[in-house]
């Protein structure tokens, strides 16, 4: 009653309702009256009991409430039929705080109530005070999950291993019921796995954001909702910044490159700005993007030190320090000045030496490393700087010195210096390489030409002079003729030719002298014929010195075509293909635009091996075969006119041992032993025996298989293996075995029996001899027998066939058995006929006994 009237609802939990305060008032002094009333008649009735009616079925709610929700309405039972009105208020239960009594009506308070159960006690009080308590149990209906979330959704890179990304939360008007999780799908459902509650990544190292995974909450109900979760990482500051490369090339122009700049960040995918601090000498740089650059042109300074800071999109930064250097630029340019010099005077200052580098810090070193004249000169170094001096008297103009230059860093540059005074004439033609692998063909490169000269600023122009030429053949050379035989394709070197070429046969570098001391003008190849020969060392040797000496002539060849070329950058190179020769002299003519010079140069062939072998003649024999000329080898060397050997091999596979070969013919022979097969195959090596003394070279050989060949000889017999039988025959009945005499031991015959004499009474099979019809006995038999090998060979040949004799087996009487007598002399009773199986026989018929012989 002394409470204060209450305009609202959701204070102490009793039964009033939300209405004006005066309103209260006069209800609570109706019931202060009412009880009033009673004490004093003393009626103290307590009630018995209080029901209670649900809206929905089951005492049950559906989650989440309303506010102020009206779950159902109370009935209290009194035993005093005066108790008209009870009082009702929450008592107590778990989830006292949970509901409200308006009235009869039991209300939830708050929206958004969800719990399964509710238990609440409810208290009803009469007039007098007296009360009954009641608890009552409201369930909440089962309703599906409407959403999951994920809290807080993001973890920080790069992951750990089992890194929890947050708690899986569901919404579900059910708030006390737990939820069972799974993945069910999404781009990333592989990055994930769920323990309880917790989202996790399976794996450490994951940097990247935007994940998303697909969950599935399950109630206990087997209710479920899907939802496709993002799970993002924390942005976390920049830890390094990268500048690829740290350095640039001076000078600088302006804007340049000096490298890009990279930031490391756990955040995959982040972007960045970079900034240069202005500290140190960061007012000369700027960025434009991720590239580094310099301002202003012309900086060429190294060593310089600046800040860059890197910003993330998040606006985390890291700063970092950077040294920024040059890069080493060779020098450019070295000069001599003046570039003259007196030639009268060694050790004559020529000029001082300076050097272009764009790298102002550095030092330099000067040093001469080659040209056509570096041994002439010598760098001095004064307190003015280097100076070029020559070291001796030199009067030749276009002095060629590599000067190379080294700066402190180790770069180097390396330049050709020209000091001219006057023109000086090509001293000599050189070749690169005076070998050839024969045989030629056309645009073959032999070496490339240069000339000596001391002017080197001039461009050199060569010309091949006439054709070439070579020696002749000393070997089959006869003397005291000018029919010497030289090389296909020359002819005899003339006289006035041999005049205008000069020493003819001087040779070049890195190749045999013949005979250099012979010429110039060729009178002594003139006056024999030819140079001498020593046919022992096949080397030649000049007339005048060795009188005495054995002679050959060897003729000057020369070539009525042109036979080697000149291509661009002086390459020398063959015109005239298939030429296999060596010392082949071509006169090459070389000027410097003001003189020229005129040299033989002499070009050989390099030694290969033979490349074949082959019977030049022969190769065949007729069986039987011994101590016999087979043949005669040829070989195919594409070095013209070398000395060939030959031997046979001692391979065991092939049939080497029955033949021999002349080492110095190649003339192939059979043994003793008599050849009858119809091929042998033999393995032999020709050695081509040259020798060249400036090349170590001892020779090449080149080792082939070749088959001898037996021409077919004609069968010259055939023999049986008896020439008998025993009489009577049967069918079919072999008389002997054939075999014919023939010098190819290796070859198949075939026999056949001609027509003719008996032949028809025999037949054959394979080569048994056989006859053919049973109960045959003549003594002597003729058979025409022919054989053929298969190859045309054919031999015919008659043989006799006899029987072996045997006794008559029997007697036979042909007439009577009785005469008239007297009997005349002589007179016939009958015809004795003997039975004999050799049926040519002449048979004798004797009375040999009985009573009346």
């Amino acid at each position: 009653f002394f409470e204060p009237p209450l305009s609202t609802c959701g204070g102490e939990q009793v039964t009033r309702s939300c209405t004006p305060w005066w309103i209260a008032v006069v209800m609570r002094l109706s019931t202060f009256f009412f009880f009033l009333s009673t004490t004093l008649l003393g009626v103290r009735a307590v009630p018995v009991d209080i029901t209670f009616t649900s809206i929905e079925p089951g005492n049950t709610y559906t989650p989440p409430s309303r506010w102020n929700q009206v779950v159902g309405s109370f009935v209290v039972t009194d035993s005093d039929p005066n108790q008209k009105y009870h009082a009702l208020r929450v008592h107590g239960g778990p989830d006292k705080d949970v509901f409200n009594v308006n009235d009869f009506d039991l209300r939830i308070t708050k929206a958004g109530e969800g719990k399964s159960t509710l238990t609440v006690i409810i208290r009803a009080l009469d007039w007098d005070k007296n009360f009954v308590d009641r608890t009552f149990t409201i369930t909440g209906n089962n309703v599906v999950p409407t959403d999951i979330k994920i809290i807080p959704g993001t973890y920080s890179p790069p992951s750990t291993s089992l890194n929890s990304v947050g708690t899986l939360v569901t919404t579900d008007a059910n708030t006390d019921q737990a939820h069972t999780y799974t993945i069910v799908g999404g781009p990333e459902a592989a990055i994930f796995v769920i323990s309880a509650t917790q989202l996790v990544i399976a794996n450490p190292g994951l940097t990247r954001t935007g994940l998303v995974v697909r969950i599935r909450s399950t109630d206990p109900f087997g209710q479920t909702v899907e939802k496709d979760l993002t799970v993002n990482y924390i942005n976390v500051r920049p830890s390094q910044i990268t500048l690829t490369p740290p350095t640039y090339t001076p000078p600088s122009t302006e804007g340049m490159v000096v490298g890009t700049l990279g930031t490391l960040d756990d955040n995959d995918g982040d972007t960045f700005t970079y900034k240069v601090e202005n500290v140190m000498e960061g007012y000369l740089f700027t960025t434009s993007g991720d590239s580094l650059r310099l301002k202003n042109a012309g900086e060429v300074r190294t060593g310089l030190s600046i800040t860059v800071t890197t910003t993330d999109s998040g606006g985390l930064s890291y700063s970092q320090n950077f040294t920024i250097n040059t890069n080493n630029v060779l020098p450019s340019l070295i000069t001599v000045t003046p570039d003259q010099y007196n030639p009268s005077l060694p050790l004559t200052y020529v000029g001082s030496l300076t050097v272009t580098d764009v790298n102002p810090e550095q030092t330099h070193s000067f040093s001469i490393v080659g040209g056509t004249h570096s041994q002439l000169f010598s760098i001095v170094n004064t307190p003015g700087g280097p100076e070029l001096r020559l070291i001796q008297v030199v009067q030749t103009t276009g002095l060629q010195v590599i000067v190379r230059v080294v700066d402190s860093a180790g770069g180097s540059y390396s330049q050709t210096l020209t000091i001219n005074t006057y023109n000086a004439p090509p001293t000599d033609i050189l070749l690169t390489k005076y070998t050839y692998v024969p045989p030629s063909v056309t645009n073959l490169y032999v070496g490339t030409l240069s000339a000596v000269d001391d002017n080197p600023e001039q461009v050199p122009s060569f010309m091949v002079e006439g054709t070439a030429w070579v020696l002749g053949d000393a070997d089959s050379w006869i003397p005291g003729t000018f029919t010497a035989p030289c090389p296909t394709g020359t002819r005899m070197m003339t006289q006035a030719e041999c005049q205008v070429h000069g020493d003819a046969d001087s040779r070049g570098p890195t190749t045999v002298v013949h005979n250099a001391s012979l010429a110039p003008g060729c009178q002594n190849y003139l006056a024999s014929g030819g140079v001498v020969y020593n046919t022992a060392t096949h080397s030649e040797i000049n007339p005048l010195d060795i009188p005495s000496i054995t002679r050959l002539y060897r003729p000057i060849c020369i070539w009525e075509s042109t036979v080697f070329k000149i291509e661009e950058s002086f390459k020398l190179t063959f015109l005239k293909p298939e030429v296999h020769e060596t010392g082949l002299a071509v006169r090459i003519k070389v000027s410097d635009g003001v003189s020229s010079l005129t040299k033989n140069l002499y070009i050989d062939y390099v030694n290969v091996a033979p490349s074949t072998v082959y019977f030049a003649s022969g190769g065949t024999f007729t069986p039987p075969s011994s101590n016999q000329d087979i043949g005669v080898l040829g070989v195919a060397d594409p070095n013209a006119r070398q000395h060939h050997t030959w031997a046979l091999t001692s391979n065991p596979a092939t049939d080497n041992a029955l033949f021999t070969i002349g080492t110095a013919t190649g003339i192939v022979r059979s043994g003793a032993s008599s050849l009858r097969m119809s091929t042998y195959t033999i393995e032999v090596t020709v050695f081509d025996n040259y020798q060249d003394p400036l090349a170590s070279n001892t020779g090449l050989n080149y080792t082939a298989l070749l088959n001898i060949t037996a021409l077919n000889a004609v069968p010259t017999d055939i023999v049986l293996s008896t020439d008998t039988w025993m009489p009577p025959s049967t069918a079919n009945q072999v008389v002997c075995t054939l075999t014919a005499v023939d010098g190819n031991v290796d070859q198949d015959h075939t026999f056949s029996i001609l027509p003719g004499n008996d032949g028809h009474l025999f037949n054959l099979l394979g080569n048994q001899l056989r006859i053919t019809s049973a109960g045959g006995g003549h003594n002597r038999l003729l058979v025409n027998l022919q054989v053929d090998d298969g190859h045309g060979g054919i031999f015919t040949k008659q043989v006799i066939i006899k029987s072996m004799p045997v006794a008559p087996y029997d007697l036979v009487f042909t007439g009577s058995s009785y005469y008239y007598p007297p009997s005349p002399h002589g007179f016939v009773v009958g015809t004795l006929n003997g039975q004999d199986y050799n049926t040519d026989d002449h048979l004798v018929y004797t009375v040999v006994g009985g009573a009346d012989e």
